[in-house]
């Protein structure tokens, strides 16, 4: 199980409330660079997947691919933050 910290709390929610706000008109990640993050972290993804179904739900907005791919990124540095 993931611990959150206080900073990382902060950076998650930061981002997400950030790029909900920003919606679809951030700059987009290219498919290579989103295969890479699925590929290197399988488990984050499949974690990611599951909070991106929760949040469109809750929050009524879609997310992107590239939106997972940086709840990817979060969850597996999370994920390395609490094993140290």
């Amino acid at each position: 199980m993931i611990q959150l910290s206080h900073r990382n709390t902060i950076i998650f929610f930061t981002h997400t409330s950030t790029s909900l706000n920003y919606g679809h008109s951030a700059q987009r990640l290219n498919d290579k660079l989103f295969t890479a993050i699925r590929e290197a972290y399988p488990a984050d993804y499949d974690t990611a997947v599951k909070l991106q179904a929760v949040l469109e739900f809750r929050l009524n907005q879609e997310l992107t691919d590239d939106e997972v791919a940086y709840l990817t990124l979060h969850l597996a540095r999370m994920a390395d933050d609490s094993r140290h």
